[in-house]
């Protein structure tokens, strides 16, 4: 549902002005003509309701976008025209009927009002069915009340008994309505987001000091009696009236100073933009905004990307406002933002940031699935390797030895020496094509990284090499079966190399998960280049690059050391 908006600043603001002006000086000139009360009495009713209708003006010409600035207007118009209804003067005074006619129902509809523009504070939008309701039926008590008291006031007058009766029931009524109101106050704030919590801590525990003063001073009207003490029954309106004041225009002041102080940030933002780096357009916006969850999101063909250039969800309950036709962004905020100018204002300063950030993250969106699909092709690799070393395990190698056997029982039955040599040349070269057979399977994947893991798998490998290699192993549980073998290679080219230039060298391999990777390491003594060529590797660090790990080469006269870097996938 839209808010509700007021008429944009015209010539209505200066006539509304002037009538304000009136009825101000309608009131004083009237009060210090029939007024018995203390003139202190009088400033403070006229008072009320100018404080009520200057903001309102304001507010209207500030911010027209929101209903706020007129109900105040209209509240504070509905107090001025009722003031005189509190005066205190002789009963027979000519026009003490009109006075009785005009004040009785504008007395009531100001609570009325009052509670309207309290439930649909700041944006003068009422929420929800609950406060469209209870305000309903303020003003259905309000427009009943009064023709009832007015009723009773023309047969016993304002000492009547009908009347004090109307009217206690009345203030009855009012109390009880007063505790919805301020649970509905309250618990819109404890269901607010983190930002408008802030926003409208101020406001709504002005609010709710409010109806509580209000139920208060009703209470005490009730139990000690209505009208029968002007004094204190002036003090007690006077307290509750200037509470209200303190819970709404004063309160909305605070809010457009906070504005105004939002919207120099914004001024702060644009030199800052200058020097953040498109990761950080984001947090930058959400600090101008206060709003700590506000997300910049940008729209693709695929759906929205963060500034990293992942997909995002919107959460239920946020607001997303595109910028731009067609859109460069859209921001992903807390609802409240959306009736605040501070929204478009830093839009428009982030707006080269953020084409650059949008560029970003197109780039990031792009690296992501590239590092996706050469993860998928690895993957795909490691799937046909497993399947060709099964395949020449349980086949091709099966096969020969199957023929190696009947060779066995062939040779076991011929007499001839010469046969028999023969068979056994061919024999022997049977075995030494298993064996090959067997180094290619082992080469593709060998069965004890899979059936064992890493560590059994880098001790097989240890103990195949010419040199002394040192294997220690501290992973409490396996990593992806591609980042393994990834590892397992990187130890198996170090130590190729390392034998091909220093095969007297002593080696150690360390292996270990530390912060999300897998840390494998091999250290080899210094002088000879064979770890850096090893990471020279075209397709060692081709394999490395696809599961998104990095190699990294530290020589020392002594020593050199290479580390490879994996994501520890499980």
């Amino acid at each position: 549902m839209r808010s509700a908006e007021w008429p944009r600043p015209g010539w209505h603001l200066p006539a509304l002005g002037g009538l304000v002006v009136l009825l101000a000086a309608g009131d004083v000139w009237l009060g210090l003509l029939i007024d018995e009360r203390h003139r202190g009495f009088l400033a403070s009713d006229v008072g009320l309701g100018v404080c009520f209708a200057i903001p309102g003006l304001v507010a209207m010409w500030l911010r027209p976008h929101t209903a706020t600035g007129g109900w105040m207007l209209i509240l504070g118009l509905t107090i001025l025209v009722e003031t005189p209804y509190g005066f205190v003067y002789p009963p027979d005074l000519p026009g003490a009927p009109l006075i009785a006619v005009v004040g009785e129902p504008t007395y009531w509809f100001q609570f009325a009002i009052a509670g309207r523009l309290l439930l649909g504070y700041p944006s003068g939008r009422l929420p929800g069915l609950r406060e469209r309701r209870l305000v309903r039926l303020g003003y259905g008590l309000a427009a009943t009340g009064s023709a009832a008291a007015l009723l009773a006031f023309a047969r016993g007058g304002p000492t009547g008994r009908a009347y004090v009766t109307v009217t206690v029931v009345l203030m009855v009524a009012w109390i009880l309505l007063a505790v919805p109101a301020a649970t509905l106050v309250v618990g819109r704030l404890v269901r607010a987001r983190p930002r408008r919590r802030r926003v409208e801590a101020f406001p709504v525990a002005t609010a709710a000091l409010a109806i509580g003063v209000f139920a208060v001073a009703f209470g005490v009207f009730v139990t000690y009696g209505y009208a029968t003490d002007e004094v204190t029954t002036a003090v007690l309106y006077a307290v509750m009236a200037w509470t209200i004041v303190a819970a709404i225009p004063l309160a909305y002041f605070v809010g457009l100073l906070r504005e105004r102080l939002a919207l120099a940030a914004v001024g702060h933002l644009v030199r800052r933009l200058e020097h953040v780096g498109a990761q950080r357009v984001e947090a930058a916006l959400g600090e101008a905004l206060r709003d700590p969850a506000l997300r910049v999101a940008f729209p693709t063909d695929g759906g929205l990307l963060d500034v990293t250039g992942q997909r995002i969800r919107v959460a239920d309950g946020l607001a997303q406002t595109p910028l731009g036709e067609p859109p460069v962004a859209v921001l992903v905020h807390d609802p409240c933002l959306t009736e605040e100018p501070l929204l478009p204002a830093a839009a428009n300063a982030a707006r080269l940031a953020l084409d650059n950030a949008r560029l970003y993250a197109e780039v990031q969106a792009q690296l992501i699935e590239i590092r996706a699909s050469r993860q998928r092709l690895v993957a795909a690799v490691d799937r046909q390797r497993r399947r060709l070393e099964r395949d020449l395990h349980d086949g091709a190698q099966q096969r020969l030895l199957g023929i190696g056997y009947i060779l066995a029982v062939l040779r076991s039955g011929l007499s001839r020496p010469a046969d028999r040599e023969l068979v056994a040349e061919i024999d022997a070269r049977l075995r030494r094509t298993i064996a090959e057979l067997r180094g290619v399977a082992q080469l593709l994947r060998p069965p004890v990284l899979t059936d064992q893991g890493l560590g059994p798998g880098l001790a097989w490998l240890a103990r195949r090499a010419p040199m002394s290699v040192g294997v220690d192993v501290r992973l409490t549980e396996r990593p992806d079966p591609v980042v393994e073998l990834t590892a397992y290679h990187v130890v198996q080219e170090a130590l190729r190399s390392i034998a091909e230039r220093d095969p007297g060298a002593e080696v150690s391999v360390h292996a270990t998960r530390q912060a999300g990777q897998l840390l494998v390491e091999v250290s080899a003594p210094g002088g000879r280049p064979a770890l850096t060529a090893a990471a020279a590797d075209v397709a060692l660090c081709d394999q490395v690059g696809a599961v998104g790990g990095r190699l990294v080469v530290t020589a020392r006269p002594d020593r050199q050391l290479l580390r490879a870097e994996l994501p520890c996938g499980s």
